[in-house]
């Protein structure tokens, strides 16, 4: 889980806000749970009050428990106990100055008591000073491998008579130690080739102490131990569609195929000879109405805190031709497709979905033959048996004298 914002405590309803980084990049907020089971009560002496604590938590995507920071306290009357002193037990004691040169001071011995919400008596202090423990930070021991920050303290009270500090113990480790957590900051980067935004990040703990969070790494976009970067996707918007301009536009189309039969020859009945007929033609006139769109997508970039959102547009035209076709010659026998892919190889049909499809390219590979094709015209080759009439002999033969651009095949 990521965070885009540092949780906050809201002490009116005893609620911890967390804001974590959602699918779609927004920062959404969430209520953590708390456990009042985990905590018992801190003592604020100054005001005489034992408060009780909770454990806020959360349950993550493994459907584990996460802690946040340590016990916190509670707030509202209800969560105040009175602190009393009973003295009947404890005696006067002296406490030296640990190494200060204050000599020793004559402490106040008393137990404090109060009446917890389980209305049973608790014991607060058993027969010590009646002055309040403090913790004074010195460092903080960061734990690269548990990803920990644990605070060095030095503990300490205020004697109540002298009114000077009484160092108790120097350079212990806290028990309120604390995981780390990754949080965004800085600036977004945006890529607008990839339609995506970065941000870097630093690691942060929670200083249950000072009630401060205490920056870890600095904010880069190092990865080590966490992440190093953020990286959110654009959010698309709905599209605008704008017609610049409408073309129409017509050509006629013709293809021949020349053609021939086996018949009798002209004077010598004995023989077959080969007889030229009349081409076979395809003729068709299309008309194509082009319609030119402007096409503008916009993209919202992922805000820079305290701003507004920028967008990014993508511009692009397409063109949507429409296509009518009249044949008036169709004995060739073509099928509309292969007119079609005609007309998209000679460069009239501008369609360039049809021209980069699989079937067009087959097509052009079998069909395409520049120069090559099939016959357009054809003519007879061979002698005369005689020079006063046209008898034909055997060796007569027909030849192709003009090739077309395409191999006509009438299963496409």
């Amino acid at each position: 889980m990521q965070y885009c914002k540092v949780p906050e405590f809201d002490a009116a309803t005893n609620q911890f806000k967390l804001f974590v980084i959602g699918k779609d990049g927004t920062c959404q907020e969430m209520n953590a749970y708390r456990d009042d089971t985990k905590c018992s009560y801190r003592y604020d002496f100054e005001k005489g009050k034992a408060i009780k604590q909770t454990q806020f938590y959360y349950v993550d995507k493994e459907n584990k428990t996460q802690y946040i920071g340590g016990c916190v306290d509670l707030h509202g009357a209800q969560y105040a106990m009175q602190l009393y002193k009973d003295d009947s037990k404890c005696t006067l004691s002296q406490t030296s100055d640990k190494g200060y040169g204050m000599g020793q001071s004559q402490s106040f011995q008393t137990q404090i008591v109060f009446r917890g919400m389980d209305n049973l008596l608790h014991v607060a202090i058993d027969c010590a000073d009646y002055a309040r423990v403090q913790d004074r930070i010195v460092r903080y021991e960061k734990n690269s491998n548990t990803k920990q920050m644990t605070p060095i303290v030095d503990q300490y009270y205020e004697d109540p008579i002298t009114k000077k500090q009484v160092i108790l113990n120097r350079g212990v480790e806290s028990k309120l130690s604390s995981q780390y957590q990754e949080y965004a900051c800085g600036k977004w980067v945006y890529d607008d080739a990839k339609l995506q935004a970065y941000r870097p990040t630093m690691l942060k703990s929670y200083d249950a102490i000072n009630g401060v969070y205490v920056e870890v790494t600095p904010c880069d976009f190092e990865s080590g131990i966490k992440s190093g970067k953020i990286t959110v996707p654009y959010a698309k918007l709905p599209a605008t569609e704008t017609t610049l301009d409408t073309k129409t536009t017509s050509h006629q189309f013709f293809l021949t195929l020349a053609r021939e039969h086996s018949g009798v020859c002209y004077n010598v009945r004995q023989h077959n000879c080969p007889i030229i007929d009349s081409n076979a033609n395809q003729a068709w006139a299309s008309t194509y109405v082009t319609t030119t769109t402007e096409i503008k997508q916009p993209y919202q970039r992922p805000a820079q805190d305290g701003e507004t959102p920028t967008i990014y547009t993508i511009t692009t035209q397409t063109n949507a031709i429409k296509r009518s076709t009249q044949v008036s010659d169709a004995s060739i026998g073509l099928s509309d497709l292969y007119m079609q892919f005609v007309e998209v190889q000679e460069g009239y049909y501008k369609d360039n979905t049809i021209k980069t499809s699989e079937k067009f390219l087959k097509w052009q590979q079998a069909s395409v033959r520049p120069g090559n094709g099939s016959c357009e015209q054809l003519e007879m080759v061979g002698d005369y048996m005689g020079s006063r009439v046209k008898e034909w002999v055997p060796n007569m033969y027909t030849r192709c004298s003009r090739h077309g651009q395409y191999v006509y095949d009438s299963t496409w």
